[in-house]
């Protein structure tokens, strides 16, 4: 499950979208992983959440790579 405290200056409500990278040696993004989302590439977008609360987006089992 990714996620992310929701902040709107305006306190709307708002979805978020989660991406996720493998990164190269030095840190920096490299290839997108597609985690079955209905976004483009894959991303994941939440349902609505209220300003000061958490947007989640559960991701499906064996999407993500264990280290």
């Amino acid at each position: 499950m990714l996620r992310n405290t929701v902040t709107d200056a305006d306190r709307d409500t708002s979805t978020q979208t989660f991406q996720v990278c493998t990164t190269n040696a030095d840190g920096t993004p490299d290839a997108a992983i597609d985690l079955a989302g209905p976004g483009p590439n894959g991303v994941l977008v939440s349902p609505y959440a209220a300003s000061g609360g958490l947007a989640k987006g559960p991701v499906p089992y064996g999407i993500l790579p264990s280290s």
